[in-house]
């Protein structure tokens, strides 16, 4: 095969493989934990994280939208009982977030969908075929975040 078509056929699975990933997940998370999540919501569940609450600025930055996009989104996580928003005492400006029992059901399905992606990925590659891997998934990031770094920081 010549280089022009490994490109053309690497091109072809990336774009493929993106829009499935994002198709897949909001589905499977959908079925398996009922939650009825956009995919962009259950990133910010994602954000959030299972742990302790966090402030809604730190998943802002986590996430790299503004405050007023995350708030809108918290809004409706709230009415759909996945986040719960909690203003602080000692600074009233200050809002935490954190996942409810249901919030935490969600996440643990999103987070199992994505070992069993990674799975998939290197269950049968051997030991010293993984830095390839890792160094080409570098580069990509590498690319994205360096040519276009204006648009990720909005």
């Amino acid at each position: 095969m010549t280089r022009e078509k490994y490109l053309e056929l690497v091109n072809g699975i990336l774009v493929e493989v993106f829009n499935d990933i994002l198709k897949i997940e909001q589905r499977v998370i959908v079925s398996a934990s009922g939650a009825a999540l956009t995919i962009n919501e259950i990133h910010i569940l994602e954000a959030v994280g299972p742990d302790k609450p966090l402030s809604m600025g730190t998943v802002a930055h986590r996430l790299g939208i503004s405050l007023p996009a995350l708030t809108i989104s918290v809004n409706r996580l709230v009415g759909k009982g996945y986040v719960e928003r909690e203003r602080l005492e000692s600074d009233r400006r200050k809002v935490m977030v954190q996942l409810t029992r249901k919030g935490r059901k969600a996440y643990e399905h999103h987070m199992a969908f994505h070992r069993k992606m990674v799975d998939a990925i290197v269950d049968d590659l051997d030991l010293g075929n993984l830095p390839v891997l890792v160094d080409a998934l570098k580069r990509l990031r590498a690319f994205f975040k360096t040519r276009y770094k204006r648009i990720l920081e909005d």
